[in-house]
């Protein structure tokens, strides 16, 4: 998703640099009206010609312009969603710590109930072998 994150902030500064071209452009060299595209035509078809090509340019502007707001909502929807990635890593990590605690807890009671019993095993265990030496010498 970080990955995904990146090039999409790229695509969307690439599309954000070519708008502020175009309206550097426009706002240098000014917007031709539809007016004026009539009044400075020499015929008819050069009329429909200059407001054909208005008219691409204004598509083309149009398209630019959605080309920019889609990049600009991609890049907060991976955002969004890698927060959300984040926030679930951290609750399973917790999650996991949590487990880790138990377990520890658990194995620490295991070894002192394993030490009790080494404990209560010990005098037995010793008191065995010593009448079992006792046995062992006074049969000779």
């Amino acid at each position: 998703t970080q990955k995904k994150l990146e090039e999409a902030q790229a695509e969307r500064d690439k599309q954000y640099e070519d708008m502020k071209k175009r309206i550097q452009y426009l706002y240098e060299n000014g917007n031709t009206s539809w007016a004026q595209a009539l009044l400075e035509s020499n015929s008819i078809a050069d009329m429909l010609s200059k407001m054909e090509t208005s008219q691409k340019v204004y598509d083309y502007d149009r398209e630019a312009l959605q080309k920019l707001k889609d990049a600009v909502q991609s890049v907060q929807d991976l955002e969004e969603q890698l927060e959300t990635e984040k926030a679930e890593l951290e609750s399973s990590k917790q999650e996991q710590e949590g487990i880790q605690q138990s377990l520890e807890s658990q194995m620490s009671s295991l070894k002192a109930s394993a030490s009790d019993y080494d404990a209560q095993i010990a005098p037995a265990d010793s008191g065995r072998r010593g009448s079992s030496s006792k046995s062992c010498s006074s049969g000779f």
